[in-house]
Parts: structure tokens; C-alpha cells; sequence
């Protein structure tokens, strides 16, 4: 029955996409996307030294790199993947609604078919 294996490939679709909001989220707090050397670890909002004292990651990193120049992107990195976090939770609110939808329509269809 065709119907039965799409529903299946949205429900490993959901599993798959809440796998990766869960991921972008921890991607997006941690504090340990890059390491310099065993000094420093950074993240998007901190830098951490060794001894986890952390400090604001704008003002750490010219300090740590003095040859980085301007700090755009990392503004642009935030809001970059801020709207992705946006955008995966409608997508996933999107996949939800699409599942019971579908499965209001097979219980439509089986209540209502000429028995004989």
C-alpha cells in the first residue's frame, strides 16, 4: 500500500529533522566550536581559558588573534543561524501538520468506502 510508506518516510523525515534542530541548538550555545592550542576554546558567544574563566568573545578574540580584522561575520554568523533555528521549527511544524493531515485522510477514506 503506497500510502502507508510515504507516511513512514515523513515520520523518519520528523525524526531526522528534530535530530537536527537538536544539534543546531547545541551547536548554537556551546562554547567549544574552536580551540587554540590548550589556551583558548571559543564558541559564538564566549571564549574560555583553561582555567573556564569566560569573557566575551568579541573582545577575546582580536586579543587572541590580533590579525582577524573585523568581527562582521561573526555577527553574521549569529543571525544567520538564528533564522535557520527559525526556519527549522517551521519546517518541523510543517511536517507535523502534514502527518496528521495525512492521517485524517486515510481515516476519512477507510470510515467512509462502499463496503460491499
Amino acid at each position: 500500500m503506497p500510502f502507508k510508506n510515504i507516511l513512514n518516510v515523513w515520520k523518519i523525515t520528523l525524526f531526522l529533522q528534530v535530530l537536527g534542530l537538536c544539534l543546531t541548538i547545541i551547536g548554537y550555545s556551546t562554547n567549544c566550536i574552536g580551540k587554540f592550542g590548550n589556551e583558548a576554546h571559543i564558541g559564538l558567544w564566549k571564549a574560555c581559558d583553561t582555567k573556564n574563566s569566560c569573557y566575551d568573545f568579541q573582545v577575546v578574540l582580536p586579543r587572541v588573534k590580533p590579525d582577524i580584522g573585523s568581527l562582521a561575520w561573526a555577527d553574521a554568523s549569529r543571525g544567520l543561524l538564528g533564522s535557520s533555528l527559525i526556519c527549522l521549527a517551521l519546517v518541523i511544524l510543517l511536517t507535523i501538520t502534514t502527518l496528521v493531515s495525512q492521517g485524517y485522510n486515510k481515516f476519512m477514506a477507510y470510515a467512509f468506502e462502499k463496503r460491499a
